[in-house]
C-alpha cells in the first residue's frame, strides 16, 4: 500500500482482535529499488511463517497506490510495481509447493485496494487487471495471462 496501509493498522487501536486475524501486514518502504528489497525480505519471512504453519490464509491487496504517477504513492514505475506483482504470487505459488499444497489457491484471497487518479482512473483499473493476471499466471498456472498488459497513462496523458 502506497501509504503504509493505514486502513489496516489505524484499526489495531480500536479493534483490538484484529491483531488474532491479521498477525501482520506487509507494506514495502522506500521507492524504486529499495521498495523491490523490502518485498524481498518481508516475502522471505512470510515464507517462513507459512512454511512453520503459522499462516491459514493470504490476503493479497497490491495498492496501485504505490504507483509513481498515484496522487498518494509515488513509490514505484509500472515495470517495478508488475515485479512487485510477480514477487508475491510466486512466493504463494513455491509456498503451496513446499507445503505440498497445504495453502490451497482458496486461501489466498485478492482484494482492489488503492489506486487515486482523478485525471485516470482506468489506469488504476488496468494496474489491478495486470495484477490479477499475474495472480492467475502464478497461482492458477494459466501462463498465457502472465504477460498480459494495460495501459497505463501518465498524468501527461502518454501511455506506458
Amino acid at each position: 500500500d502506497g501509504h503504509f496501509g493505514n486502513s489496516i493498522e489505524d484499526s489495531r487501536a480500536f479493534a483490538p482482535d484484529l491483531d488474532q486475524a491479521v498477525k501482520w501486514n506487509i507494506n514495502p518502504s522506500g521507492t524504486h529499488r529499495d521498495y523491490l528489497c523490502d518485498l524481498e525480505k518481508k516475502l522471505y519471512d512470510l515464507k517462513l511463517h507459512c512454511l512453520m504453519g503459522e499462516v491459514d490464509y493470504v490476503c493479497v491487496a497490491h495498492g496501485a497506490d504505490s504507483h509513481e504517477w498515484d496522487q498518494l504513492g509515488h513509490q514505484c514505475t509500472t515495470e517495478e510495481w508488475l515485479r512487485a506483482s510477480e514477487m508475491v504470487y510466486r512466493t504463494l505459488a513455491e509456498i503451496r509447493t513446499y507445503q505440498r499444497g497445504r495453502l490451497p489457491l482458496t486461501a489466498v484471497t485478492l482484494a482492489l485496494f488503492g489506486g487515486y487518479r482523478d485525471d485516470d482512473p482506468a489506469s488504476v483499473l488496468g494496474l489491478h487487471a495486470m495484477d490479477a493476471a499475474r495472480a492467475l499466471g502464478q497461482l492458477a498456472d494459466i501462463a498465457a495471462l502472465s504477460d498480459y498488459r494495460a495501459e497505463v497513462r501518465s498524468p501527461r496523458g502518454h501511455a506506458q
